[in-house]
C-alpha cells in the first residue's frame, strides 16, 4: 500500500509539471483518499497543499482554497505552528490578488503570530501593511510598517524590496513624496538583486508618478520607458498603473 501511495504521488506531481492538471487532481485525490486513514497528518496535509497548487494553475481558486484549508487544519492537529504559518501567508497573496483585502489582512495576521522565524514574522506584518494601504487605512498601516521594519535586515532581498516598496506608497499616500521616493530608489536594486523585473517595473512607475507630481517630467519619463521595456521583456502587457499614468 505504502509503495502505490508513493507512486501515485509522484505520477501526480510529475502531471502536474507537464500541465497535465486534471489527471493530476485525480492522482492527488486518490492520494488523499489512500492517505486519509492512514494517521499520517503531515503527509495529508502536505498533499492538500500541493492540490491547491493544482487547482490554482487551473485558475480554480475557490477550491484552492479549500484545499488550503484542509491542509491548514492537518498541520493545525499534528502542531506544527510555523507550517501553519506559511500556508496563512500563501493564503493572504490568494486574497490579496482577489481584491480581498479584508480577508488577506487577517490571513497575514495570522501568518505573523505563527511563524518563528523572525523574518518571516515582519514579511507578516508588510503584507498586512499592504492591504491596509488598499483599504484606506493610513494609521493602521503606518503601525504595521514599523512592526515589520526588522525585515530591512533580511539576507533575501524580496523581503526588504517590499519593506521600502510598501513604506514609499504609506509615504506618498501621507503626501511624503520625497521621502517616498527615497524608498522607491532604495526598492529598484533590491527588486534587481531578487530577480523581480515585474516589481521592479512596478516601482519604476511609483518613481515616475512621484516626479510628474514635482514637474519633473524629463525623469518622469525616463522612469517610464523603463518600466515599458521591462514589462515587454517579461511579456506583460501594460500594467494598469503604467497605462492610467500614461
Amino acid at each position: 500500500m505504502q509503495r502505490l501511495k508513493f507512486f501515485l504521488e509522484l505520477k501526480a506531481i510529475y502531471c502536474d509539471e507537464n500541465k497535465d492538471y486534471k489527471k493530476a487532481l485525480i492522482l492527488f485525490d486518490s492520494c488523499i483518499l489512500l492517505e486519509s486513514n492512514s494517521g499520517n497528518i503531515i503527509f495529508l496535509g502536505d498533499l492538500y497543499e500541493r492540490q491547491l497548487f493544482v487547482y490554482y494553475n487551473m485558475n480554480l481558486n475557490q477550491l484552492g482554497v479549500k484545499s488550503l484549508f484542509k491542509s491548514i487544519e492537518c498541520f493545525k492537529k499534528a502542531g506544527n505552528l510555523d507550517k501553519q504559518g506559511s500556508l496563512y501567508f500563501t493564503l493572504g497573496n490568494i486574497y490579496f490578488m482577489n481584491q480581498q483585502f479584508d480577508k488577506a489582512f487577517l490571513a497575514f495576521v495570522e501568518s505573523s503570530q505563527n511563524r518563528i522565524d523572525s523574518f518571516e514574522v515582519s514579511i507578516g506584518w508588510i503584507f498586512a501593511a499592504r492591504c491596509l494601504l488598499n483599504t484606506g487605512n493610513l494609521k493602521l498601516a503606518g503601525e504595521y510598517i514599523r512592526k515589520g521594519k526588522s525585515i530591512i535586515y533580511s539576507p533575501t532581498p524580496y523581503q526588504p524590496f517590499y519593506y521600502y516598496s510598501v513604506y514609499g506608497t504609506w509615504l506618498s499616500a501621507m503626501n511624503k513624496k520625497k521621502e517616498a521616493l527615497q524608498n522607491f530608489k532604495k526598492a529598484v536594486p533590491l527588486a534587481v538583486k531578487g530577480g523581480q523585473l515585474y516589481q521592479k517595473a512596478a516601482t519604476l512607475v511609483d518613481i515616475a508618478e512621484i516626479y510628474i507630481g514635482l514637474k519633473r517630467f524629463d525623469n518622469a519619463k525616463k522612469n517610464l520607458s523603463e518600466a515599458i521595456k521591462i514589462a515587454d521583456s517579461v511579456n506583460v502587457i501594460r500594467t494598469a498603473k503604467v497605462r492610467k499614468v500614461f
